[in-house]
């Protein structure tokens, strides 16, 4: 019984820490994600009033 007690306990802590890694690697793919989500959006702003003041003139 305590074999099987010692390899429910090891699966578990495995699978606990395959969650962590999980968990984080959603988090910095959200991070990066984000950013360059918000990068190409100030990118994009700053043509659109660029070509926007030129064609006023």
């Amino acid at each position: 019984m305590t074999n099987l007690f010692k390899y429910i306990a090891r699966a578990g802590d495995v699978l606990v820490e395959l969650f962590h890694l999980v968990g984080l690697f959603v988090i910095g793919g959200t991070i990066v994600w984000s950013a360059v989500h918000e990068s190409f959006e100030i990118t994009m702003d700053g043509v659109v009033r660029s070509s926007s003041t030129t064609s006023c003139s």
